[in-house]
Order: C-alpha cells, then sequence, then structure tokens
C-alpha cells in the first residue's frame, strides 16, 4: 500500500510537510488508562499555558484559517480539527473517551497544537490513501451520520478507491475508516504548516513513534513527507 499525494496540494499548501505512519498489530480493545490519563494532563496543561484570547488566536491554529482561505474554504465555517479540540478544551470541557488508539492522537494534536488523525485501513477500499482534490460527485459519509452524500469538485480531501474519507482538509472525517477497538491497521498522518515548523513536525513523528511503542507495543514506520515527494510506501 501507498500514500499518494496530489502534486496541486503542494502548490496549494506551499511549505507543509505531512507527517506520516503505518502500523499494524494494534491491540486497540483493551484498556489503557495511562493514555488517558495523558490526555487529561495536556488538556489541564493546555487551558494553563495557551496564551492566547481563544482557540483561533493561536499562530498554529490561525494559520489553517490563512490557508484554507487561501483555497477558497472558510475556517470560520469549516474549521480545522485543532481549532476545534482546543476550543472544546479551553470551554472547560474535557475530550470524550472514544478508544485508547483515538485518545493517543488527540494528545498529540493538543500538545503540538496541530492537526492529526488517523484511519482503519481495513476499513478502506483499494490499495492506496490519497490526498487530492476533488474531481466531483466522491461519496462521503460524515462521522456519526448514516447518510452519503456526494461532494463537489474543488475539495482538497483524502480518499480511496470508494471515496473521500475527509471534507475540506482537516475539517471533518468520515465515518468509514474511523478507527475502532477492533483496529489492527492504520494509517496516521499530521499536518504541519510552515507556521509550526519542521521543528514540530520532527517533535511530533517522535512523539508518535515512541508513543506507540511505549504505550501500545508496536513498532511503526514513519516519514517527513514535503513538496516535490508524491509517494510514500510501507
Amino acid at each position: 500500500m501507498a500514500f499518494i499525494v496530489d502534486t496541486r496540494i503542494w502548490e496549494s499548501f506551499p511549505g507543509m510537510i505531512l507527517v506520516t505512519g503505518y502500523g499494524e498489530g494494534l491491540d486497540n480493545a483493551a484498556e489503557r488508562p495511562a493514555v488517558l490519563e495523558e490526555l487529561r494532563k495536556v488538556e489541564e496543561e493546555l487551558r494553563r499555558s495557551w496564551g492566547h484570547e481563544n482557540a483561533q488566536s493561536h499562530p498554529h491554529v490561525a494559520a489553517w484559517r490563512e490557508a484554507m482561505k487561501r483555497v477558497g474554504v472558510s475556517g470560520k465555517k469549516f474549521p480545522s480539527s485543532i481549532e476545534a479540540l482546543a476550543k472544546r478544551v479551553l470551554g472547560g470541557g474535557e475530550l470524550p473517551h472514544i478508544n485508547a488508539f483515538v485518545d493517543f492522537y488527540n494528545l498529540l494534536s493538543l500538545r503540538f497544537a496541530v492537526p492529526v488523525g488517523a484511519w482503519d485501513l481495513g476499513d478502506l477500499a483499494g490499495p492506496d490513501v490519497r490526498l487530492e482534490i476533488s474531481r466531483g460527485g466522491e461519496a462521503f459519509v460524515e462521522l456519526g451520520s448514516g447518510g452519503s452524500m456526494a461532494v463537489g469538485a474543488g475539495e482538497v480531501g483524502y480518499a480511496d478507491a470508494e471515496g473521500l474519507v475527509t471534507r475540506h482538509f482537516v475539517w471533518r472525517q468520515a465515518e468509514r475508516g474511523k478507527i475502532v477497538p477492533s483496529t489492527k491497521r492504520f494509517f496516521f498522518v499530521s499536518e504541519i504548516l510552515p507556521e509550526a515548523g519542521r521543528s514540530v513536525a520532527e517533535a511530533v513523528q517522535a512523539a508518535f513513534v515512541e508513543g506507540m511503542r511505549r504505550s501500545f507495543g508496536i513498532d511503526v514506520a514513519s516519514a517527513l513527507m514535503s513538496s516535490p515527494e508524491q509517494r510514500w510506501d510501507w
């Protein structure tokens, strides 16, 4: 399998780095209280140290609003996943406990103030995961929704052979491919804009690799991708 990036993505998001990862043999059915405890600590630390007027005022988050605006998407209407998470936590809420791996990648997102996501490869179609621009008509079933919709042309999103598995890049994931307790094989990604920089990308990668070994007992493959790279095989 491979992760394939449309070259137009690099043109639309100059200087972006993608932290990619692949793992197999995941045991996500077990409760891992240490991971949930770490998530709660990260939430508390974020509230204490955010240092900005609101979620969207953080430089990493504001950069996503500007980046999406450049491709014709309202960051206010379609906020990045990190903006949505930070807003909830800054408002005094806790992120819901879904399962251990979701807890883990959410805590990475909050710790580094960047979008992070993952997909169950056993629930995706076709040999590859792609980051591309929609042609129009691709199917999308929003997370938590039972109905499918056809996406218009020109949207940035992750996709497999059957349709899109995100909309508006880092806004919303699909129901298909979501991480569940039975997930064994997964693809992981974190999108790092130049306002965050390579040092943050490297820190996210190190925390992902080390955290999967420490908390889940598995070794994962990972790579940093940037322009003009188009393919990462695992």
